[in-house]
């Protein structure tokens, strides 16, 4: 398989304020941009994950507005199993440390607008009772679960590399993502 290094170069990209002045990718450079899309999460020039919440967020609302307007008729067992199939994947969000409170506040509204406009239930109304009635778990709790899982895959990691690295002093003092799921998770 040959791979046309000109075609590669013009699809990579670095993120600014990483110390790089200038690279290149066979003969082509590579641009330096303020934010870059990989693998579907959004890596900012700040090391933040307020973009990529938001493009989240966008997310919750698009979906959720296909469900609600394709499956209006359905019976509130098939819209909760669909909520749950389409509006609750946390892609991502294990990784999301350094962010605003009210960001992340904002997907969690949106994640309950969703969840009450496909069923009906009328504002004023408590949703962790819904949420606790139909087994969906509320948004905070889906984050909390996606932290834990992320977190125990890494320490029980057999690579070597990434064993050394979450057993370091640095990244239990220092590391935002130690902090952060310290924050969200004890």
């Amino acid at each position: 398989m040959v791979i046309n290094l000109s075609t590669f170069a013009l699809k990579q990209k670095i993120v600014k304020n990483m110390h790089v002045t200038n690279m290149s990718l066979g003969c082509e450079s590579v641009p330096i941009v303020e934010k870059v899309k990989y693998l579907g999460v959004i890596i900012t020039s700040q090391l933040d994950s307020n973009d990529d919440i938001a493009r989240h967020t966008k997310c919750i609302y698009t979906q959720g507005n296909i469900l609600i307007s394709k499956f209006r008729y359905c019976s509130e067992s098939v819209k909760i199993c669909l909520f749950k199939t389409f509006i609750s994947s946390m892609y991502g969000s294990q990784i999301w440390t350094v962010f605003n409170d009210n960001v992340f506040n904002k997907a969690s509204v949106a994640y309950n607008n969703v969840f009450r406009h496909l069923l009906g239930i009328p504002k004023g109304v408590s949703m962790s009772q819904y949420y606790m009635f139909n087994g969906v778990d509320h948004f905070k709790v889906l984050y909390r679960k996606a932290i834990g899982n992320f977190r125990c895959r890494i320490f029980s990691c057999d690579n070597f590399i990434v064993r050394d690295i979450v057993q370091s002093v640095f990244f239990k003092f220092y590391s935002s993502h130690f902090v952060n799921w310290r924050k969200h998770l004890f």
